[in-house]
C-alpha cells in the first residue's frame, strides 16, 4: 500500500530533478523546484487565512498553471478541493449543481487576478515564502477532492475522492503502458472533469511536463503542439474528430504528437482506425468514470485491431464482473451491467445516502450503470447505459447499439441517440446526426442503417445538424438532445 501524498511525490521529484520544466502556460512557467516552492507558499497563505484539514475550498478550475498550484496547496493542507466550472463564479456553479456543500472559502480569478473569498472578505492570493510553519497532511486516504458528475444523462452528483485514488491509479497507468519516456503533455479537457484532473496530478506522480493552452480552438492547439513539441494528450472522441478534420490542411508541424488517450464516449471501430491514421498517432482507448477513475484500457503496444475494437482490459488493481438484473455473474460474451471493485473506486457521493445505496450492493460492488461484455481476450465492450435502454412497445432496444451503428457509417461524423415519447409505442429511438458528407440526406442515413439494424431499431426521427450540443467536458449533452425531440 503506497501511503505517499501528492506533496510527498512533489518533494521527491524536486529533489531528483529540480530544474526540469513541470507546469507551464503561454506566459508563465514553473520548474519542479519552483512548483514545490509555490505550492508551499500558497499552502502557507491558505493556512494563515484559516484553511485547515477537512475544510471545503471551492476552486474555479481555469486552464491555468496557477489552478494547479492552488490545487496542490489545498491537497498539501489536507483540505478538500471542490472543483468548479472555469466559466462561472464558484458560488453560481455550486448552486447550479443542486448539491449543498459547506464551502469555507472560494478561490477564483477576476480581472484583478486570483482571489480568495473567505468570511465575507476578498483578498488577492499571493504565495507566502516566509518561514512560518503550517500543518502538512500525511494521510492520503482522507477525502481531498470533490468533482461533479457531468450530468449528461441525469442530475449532477458530488463524487468524493482521496489522494490515494490518484496514487494508485497513477501507478496503474504506468503499468498499463500509457507513457513512453519523458512525455510533454497538453491539457485540453477541463480540470474539473476526470480526464483533465488526471493530467494535473500525473505530471507530478508520473513525472512529465504539462502545458496549459489559453484556449482550445483546434487551430490554436495545433500551433501549440508545434511550438512546444507536445507528445501526449487526453481527449474525448470529439477532440480527435475535430483534430482529424483540421489536420488535413494543417499548416503546423504536429509530428511530435505520438499518443492520445481517448475516453468519455463511443467511437466506432472504423472511425477509430481512420482517426489514428489521419492523425498519425497511437490512440489508447480507456473506460472510466468520475466515480472510479480508470476501469479498462490498452497500451500503445497493443494492436490497432484490439485498440479499435473495445475499451481495453482491466487495470491491474481493478476487479470486475458483468452481472444480470439479480447480480449474478454472466459468462464471457453475454451482456449485462458492469460492476467493479478496487482501490480507485470513490469514497461515495457527498451527503447522498440514497444515491450511495443505489450504486453499492451488499457485497461492495460498484454498479456502473453501463452495459457491456468481456470477450475471450478479456477486452471489455460497452453496449450503452442502462438508462439508454429504449422500451419500444414493450421491447428493450439499446440506444448504445443504435448510436454505434450510426457512428460506424462512413459519412457520419458524430451521432447521439435518445428515447422520445411516442403515442403508440410509448417510446421510440430518435437520432441527432452530424454528417461529414453533407450530400447525404436523412433518407440516405436511414437506408444505410437497414443493413446493420433491425427495422424496429432504426430511429423514428433523424435530425441532421451542424453540431451536437456538448457539455464542458466535451461529452454529448444527451439531456439537451432528448429535450429537442420531446419538445419537437
Amino acid at each position: 500500500m503506497d501511503k505517499r501524498t501528492l506533496y510527498d511525490f512533489l518533494c521527491e521529484y524536486a529533489r531528483e530533478y529540480p530544474d526540469e520544466l513541470c507546469i507551464y502556460g503561454e506566459t508563465q512557467s514553473y520548474t519542479v523546484a519552483q512548483t514545490l516552492e509555490n505550492t508551499r507558499g500558497l499552502a502557507r497563505f491558505l493556512y494563515a487565512s484559516g484553511i485547515r484539514e477537512g475544510d471545503f475550498v471551492a476552486l474555479q478550475a481555469k486552464r491555468d498553471p496557477f489552478t494547479a498550484l492552488v490545487l496542490y496547496a489545498v491537497q498539501t493542507l489536507g483540505a478538500i478541493a471542490v472543483l468548479c466550472n472555469s466559466h462561472d463564479k464558484t458560488a453560481d456553479y455550486l448552486k447550479s449543481t443542486g448539491v449543498d456543500i459547506p464551502v469555507k472559502a472560494c478561490v477564483e480569478k477576476s480581472a484583478n487576478g486570483w482571489e480568495i473569498h473567505l468570511g465575507g472578505n476578498i483578498k488577492k492570493i499571493l504565495p507566502d515564502f516566509s518561514d512560518e510553519p503550517f500543518e502538512i497532511c500525511t494521510d492520503n486516504r482522507k477525502a481531498s477532492l470533490v468533482i461533479f458528475t457531468s450530468g449528461s444523462t441525469s442530475v449532477s452528483k458530488a463524487v468524493m475522492l482521496a489522494q490515494s485514488h490518484m496514487v494508485y491509479f497513477g501507478a496503474d497507468s504506468i503499468r498499463a503502458g500509457w507513457y513512453e519516456g519523458k512525455e510533454r503533455g497538453m491539457i485540453i479537457t477541463p480540470i474539473n472533469h476526470l480526464l483533465g484532473l488526471l493530467m494535473v496530478f500525473y505530471c507530478i506522480i508520473v513525472r512529465y511536463s504539462l502545458f496549459f493552452p489559453t484556449h482550445t480552438a483546434v487551430d490554436h492547439l495545433m500551433s501549440c503542439v508545434e511550438k512546444y513539441r507536445i507528445t501526449y494528450i487526453h481527449g474525448v472522441p470529439t477532440t480527435y474528430q475535430l483534430a482529424a478534420e483540421y489536420i488535413k490542411d494543417c499548416k503546423y508541424d504536429v509530428s511530435s504528437l505520438r499518443c492520445g488517450l481517448m475516453s468519455g464516449g463511443a467511437c466506432g471501430v472504423e472511425k477509430f482506425k481512420r482517426l489514428e491514421k489521419e492523425l498519425g498517432i497511437t490512440i489508447l482507448p480507456a473506460y472510466g468514470m468520475s466515480e472510479s477513475m480508470g476501469i479498462t484500457t490498452l497500451s500503445r503496444y497493443d494492436s490497432l485491431e484490439d485498440r479499435a475494437y473495445g475499451t481495453g482490459k482491466l487495470f491491474s488493481l481493478m476487479s470486475a464482473k458483468v452481472a444480470d438484473a439479480n447480480g449474478n455473474e454472466l459468462p464471457c460474451g453475454e451482456t449485462g451491467e458492469i460492476c467493479i471493485k478496487g482501490p480507485t473506486v470513490m469514497l461515495g457521493y457527498y451527503n447522498n445516502p440514497e444515491a450511495n445505496a443505489a450504486v453499492f450492493d451488499a457485497d461492495g460492488w460498484f454498479l456502473t450503470g453501463d452495459l457491456g461484455y468481456f470477450d475471450e481476450k478479456g477486452i471489455l465492450h460497452i453496449n450503452g447505459r442502462k438508462k439508454d435502454i429504449i422500451i419500444r412497445g414493450g421491447e428493450n432496444l439499446s440506444g448504445g447499439k443504435i448510436e454505434a451503428a450510426l457512428n460506424g457509417l462512413p459519412f457520419v461524423s458524430l451521432a447521439a441517440v435518445v428515447g422520445a415519447k411516442h403515442e403508440l409505442y410509448g417510446e421510440v429511438p430518435c437520432a441527432m446526426v452530424v454528417l461529414s458528407d453533407k450530400s447525404v440526406t436523412e433518407e440516405g442515413v436511414r437506408d444505410a442503417l437497414k443493413d446493420v439494424l433491425d427495422k424496429k431499431e432504426i430511429p423514428e426521427r433523424i435530425v441532421l445538424v451542424d453540431e451536437l450540443p456538448l457539455l464542458n467536458s466535451g461529452k454529448i449533452d444527451k439531456l439537451s438532445v432528448k429535450k429537442h425531440f420531446e419538445n419537437g
